[in-house]
């Protein structure tokens, strides 16, 4: 209904209502440059308002923490440092392996898997 009235808006010659008593007439033209700028208007305000929405939601929801989160974290990997959860995967200072010293499983046409290593 919105873009109904955005469209009738920029109607520049209705067409006559018959004379039967049959309502309002039809748009035979209109002008094309209002008609866009004004649907580009409406898209825009349609999408400020989603963003404005969607931040404010963003914003009191960001820092909530529920029972569930707090008991999950309590009964996961333990988090201490120097534990094995808490290493990083990689140090740094070792190279990285050679293609040889992967451990890559392929399938020939037989469908028996290799492994190299």
């Amino acid at each position: 209904m919105l873009f109904g009235v955005v469209i009738d808006s920029t109607c520049r010659l209705w067409q006559r209502a018959d004379r039967c008593g049959g309502g309002g007439g039809s748009c035979l033209l209109f002008d094309s440059d209002q008609l866009r700028w004004r649907i580009y208007g409406v898209v825009l305000a349609i999408q400020l308002v989603q963003l404005t929405l969607r931040l404010l939601f963003y914003c009191r929801v960001r820092g909530r923490r529920f029972a569930d989160d707090e008991e999950d974290a309590l009964s996961s990997v333990d988090k201490r440092p120097g534990s094995p959860s808490s290493l990083p995967a990689d140090d740094g200072n070792s190279p990285p392996p050679t293609f040889d010293e992967l451990n890559l499983a392929e399938t020939n046409d037989d469908q028996v898997t290799v492994v190299r290593m």
